[in-house]
């Protein structure tokens, strides 16, 4: 009796893996797997325009595809992006400090990232070259359109890089890509191999395989992520009040709608925040605005009410911060006085709305300056 059923036990598993070989060797053949593509040619490329080297899936939602190599061009400037194996634009990063410093995570988005800028002049490069001698390392992990659900969707390829602190600068136009990002969210596809974008992720020959990743898959949409979960609530809320409908430009948002759409996106400030605490990494916040200090007849297609919407994300945040018993630094009081003291253009750039070269000089000054004396108080 026992050897009846471990023979048909013996071939019932037999017959299951063969199986599964025939149809992994099925999806090998014709090419079946969803993989993330090799980076287009590199081109130049129109920021305002589709960028072929981002592509979406629900992972992440959206990230450079790794090794892309391209020109970011307007009249104005003329820019190398060159993006790493992690889908970030600048040089590798390792999975851990190899000179022993700390290390410190900056996440946002084009402005974290460098639009419009040489590599050497954004906010990353310039915080490295000047807190080095301090002890501490500075890595980018800023994407253009990023925003809070992009950051707490994304936590896996934060974490991976162990930091110590993480700053991120949240900025005016976060709440209107929050919505749009989640109203996109269920069109997105999922790829078989996205793991290749996370260096902690342990790669042995059944990660390889198309059944299990499938299996993955199927977990997952079992048990949905925090982040997931928040996408759902969110977009049940908007289905029921079409007020808080992302706008045709994140500078046409109505002032009405700010204080629900603040309370939907700090949810996902909530995930980062429990995250970044359970592994011990010290978490500080910073907001940037400009559109409050711009003179509107330079810029006609900006809803006057925004700098009022722009303003009540600034006070949001530094209470949100404030209830989480972290460091907070709003940019407000400093680029107002640069747009007292400058032209318009010497600020940000002409035809764009980016900061400059002098700008982001001036702003890496301030947040650096603020970073120390905060982590001098605390040491």
């Amino acid at each position: 009796m026992k050897k009846s059923l471990i023979a048909i036990l013996t071939f019932s598993i037999g017959s299951l893996l063969l199986t599964c070989a025939l149809c992994e060797s099925l999806v090998w053949i014709f090419n079946l797997r969803n993989l993330i593509p090799p980076p287009p040619e590199s081109t130049e490329q129109d920021p305002y325009t589709e960028n072929p080297y981002i592509i979406t899936c629900k992972d992440f939602l959206f990230f450079h595809i790794p090794f892309s190599n391209y020109i970011q061009k307007r009249a104005d400037y003329e820019v190398d992006y060159k993006i790493n194996s992690h889908g970030f634009r600048g040089p590798e990063i390792s999975c851990s400090s190899k000179n022993q410093k700390k290390r410190i995570l900056l996440i946002g988005d084009s402005m974290v990232e460098g639009h419009g800028l040489d590599f050497n002049s954004t906010l990353p490069f310039l915080m490295n070259e000047n807190l080095s001698s301090f002890g501490y390392e500075v890595i980018n992990v800023g994407v253009q359109g990023g925003s809070p659900v992009y950051y707490a969707t994304n936590l896996d390829r934060y974490l991976q890089f162990n930091p110590d602190i993480v700053v991120m600068m949240l900025y005016e136009n976060d709440l209107w890509e929050d919505r749009q990002r989640e109203q996109n969210y269920n069109s997105l596809e999922y790829f078989d191999d996205i793991n290749k974008l996370l260096s902690t992720s342990k790669k042995g020959f059944l990660d390889n395989l198309f059944i299990s990743s499938k299996i993955k898959l199927i977990f997952n949409q079992i048990e949905k992520s925090a982040a997931e979960q928040e996408i759902d609530v969110n977009i049940i809320k908007v289905n029921k009040n079409i007020n808080l409908l992302p706008t045709s430009s994140p500078f046409d948002t109505k002032i009405k709608s700010v204080k629900e759409n603040w309370e939907m996106s700090s949810k996902y400030l909530d995930i980062c925040f429990n995250e970044f605490t359970s592994k011990k990494v010290e978490f500080f916040l910073v907001y940037l605005n400009l559109i409050p200090y711009l003179d509107l007849k330079l810029f006609p297609t900006i809803n006057p009410d925004f700098k009022k919407v722009s303003a009540s994300i600034d006070t949001f945040s530094s209470n949100w911060a404030k209830g989480k018993n972290i460091k907070f630094l709003s940019l407000s009081p400093y680029t107002k006085e640069l747009f007292l003291n400058k032209n318009v253009f010497d600020v940000i750039i002409q035809d764009d709305g980016h900061p400059t070269k002098e700008t982001m000089t001036h702003i890496e000054k301030i947040i650096r300056e603020w970073i120390l004396s905060n982590l001098d108080k605390s040491n």
